[in-house]
């Protein structure tokens, strides 16, 4: 053992000594492929990494009218815009003077291309990444380094407002697949030097740009730091939607309860960061991440800060009560029929068996045919064209519903108390999901053992939710632990002039967001 040790300390110091003395005497020997001053090998070389891909165009020019040398352009077709290649790389690099003396890279760099992004790269695995990623490259004979241009330009969706958040009053304007226009709506929000964008690409092989945003001075940086640190642990070779990047950092991947928000509208993510939250822009998609994620997140809803606070406090407390009926409704029935008939009364009982008079299967089945039945006809309607699926809806809303009425398969109340809960689970749709998976749990424990099954789950569900947390935030804040100063903004909504301080939930770096209605109080002062 110590023979060993010794073997392999003597083999460590070496190493050292042998890598100090080739620092030292300058020949150290790198590990990647440098530029070539002849660009047959770098353009062989960038062959070589593309194949033989019909989007790759390489283009020799001849750089200067006099004094001329070679030049190599390479860029991608599709994106690259062709007009910016030609009047502000390729045409001015034609016309310009070349005395021979300059360094021609710098001159190039400072005099002649008018492209807003370029930098310099001798690294030809770097450069083949970024003409990857959508750059052009620009190689010259004679020279070892290379010039990166940025002249992307390619057709991408108009912006619209999202589907999934549509608002009654505010802006309507979504984020799309284009990473860039996203940043620039999200700074339209947010004209300040302090929200920061940081960059990093994930994935070896797609090779996909992410940015994390937030704003410094009100961010927690524990937070921020534990956002990078996840993103920098991700070894993966694909990353094509956010949705690759949530189930990899969130908390609880196996909970029913999401822990990572999302939104596809700029002012929703302007609000999240001023409130200390931070921001994932993923390259392709329109659905932005933002974390620490509350469970009393999902009941508010975009419009709630520009509509007035009472009616925005009376919605707030319908959508939880939907919630829990979307939950819990089914599983109570079943319960209370067949466990429990005391609990209901006479008169409805006698209306419910006659409306169930003939129907050969026991209450849970039916229960569990008309929702199966149900989330039949809403995944067809998601799947099949817009037109076509509204046509599947109604014809199975109507026909089958009311033909498996008549024909006695299932009774009315049960067709009823599933479409009463459905109608329900869309008031809360960013916890959809979770209700369609809870209501089934909650109908399989009430046939089992009755209301004691429902009270007992949702004991352990009540507990699961006060363990979760959110990037160290708990979950269930500001309810439990109750944070009474929070309360303003959670299931009720004070008047905005009342929400002085940003949720000191999230631990804000900056808690002061305004000082109320300072006019009225110094009216109030001068009389």
């Amino acid at each position: 053992m110590f023979k060993f040790l010794r073997r392999k300390i003597r083999f460590l110091f070496q190493q050292n000594q042998r890598t100090f003395s080739k620092r030292e005497s300058g020949k150290e020997e790198l590990d990647f492929p440098l530029v070539s001053e002849l660009i047959e090998e770098n353009q062989s070389f960038v062959q070589e990494k593309f194949g033989t891909n019909l989007g790759v165009n390489y283009r020799i020019i001849q750089i200067g009218k006099e004094n001329s040398r070679k030049g190599l352009l390479i860029s991608i077709a599709g994106m690259a815009e062709k007009e910016i290649l030609y009047d502000n790389i390729i045409k001015p690099l034609l016309e310009m003077e070349l005395s021979g003396e300059e360094d021609i890279i710098d001159y190039i760099r400072e005099k002649v291309i008018s492209v807003l992004e370029l930098t310099i790269e001798d690294n030809l695995n770097n450069l083949v990444a970024e003409l990857a990623n959508g750059q052009s490259v620009l190689f010259i004979s004679r020279e070892k380094r290379a010039i990166v241009l940025n002249a992307e330009g390619y057709s991408v969706r108009a912006i619209e407002e999202p589907q999934s958040e549509t608002v009654v009053r505010g802006p309507r304007e979504g984020f799309v697949e284009n990473l860039q226009t996203n940043l620039i709506m999200l700074r339209r929000k947010i004209r300040n030097p302090d929200l920061r964008m940081e960059a990093r690409v994930l994935g070896t092989r797609t090779n996909t740009r992410v940015i994390v945003a937030y704003i410094k001075g009100i961010a927690n940086q524990e937070i921020v730091e534990e956002v990078n640190r996840r993103l920098d642990s991700l070894k993966i070779d694909s990353l094509v939607d956010a949705g690759f990047i949530e189930e990899y950092i969130e908390d609880a991947p196996l909970s029913l309860f999401p822990t990572i928000g999302n939104t596809e509208k700029p002012d929703v993510t302007a609000m999240r960061l001023l409130n200390g939250k931070v921001a994932i822009f993923t390259e392709g998609t329109p659905s932005v991440l933002t974390v620490p994620h509350l469970f009393i997140d999902a009941f508010h809803k975009a419009d709630d800060y520009y509509t007035r606070s009472v009616y925005v406090s009376f919605m707030r407390i319908v959508r939880l009560i939907a919630f829990l009926s979307a939950t819990l409704a089914p599983g109570i029935a079943i319960s209370l029929l067949n466990f429990h008939t005391e609990l209901v009364p006479t008169p409805l009982l006698i209306s419910i068996a006659e409306a169930s008079e003939g129907v050969p299967f026991p209450l849970v089945y039916e229960v569990l045919f008309v929702l199966l039945m149900y989330e039949w006809l809403r995944e067809a309607g998601y799947r099949m064209p817009g037109q076509v699926g509204q046509a599947v809806n109604i014809i199975g809303a109507v026909i089958l519903g009311e033909t498996a009425v008549t024909a006695g398969l299932v009774g009315a109340p049960t067709v009823i108390l599933i479409a009463s809960a459905a109608i329900a689970t869309y008031l809360v749709p960013f916890l959809f999901d979770t209700v369609t998976l809870l209501r089934i749990m909650f109908i399989l424990v009430s046939a089992a053992f009755g209301l004691f099954g429902v009270i007992l789950l949702g004991m352990v569900i009540t507990a699961h939710l006060a363990s979760l947390r959110s990037f160290g935030i708990p979950y269930t804040a500001p309810l439990f632990p109750i944070n009474y100063r929070d309360l303003g903004d959670s299931i009720i909504r004070l008047p905005l002039w009342k929400l002085n301080f940003r949720p000191r939930t999230l631990r804000p770096a900056n808690l002061r967001r305004s000082w109320g209605r300072v006019w009225d109080r110094e009216n109030n002062e001068k009389e």
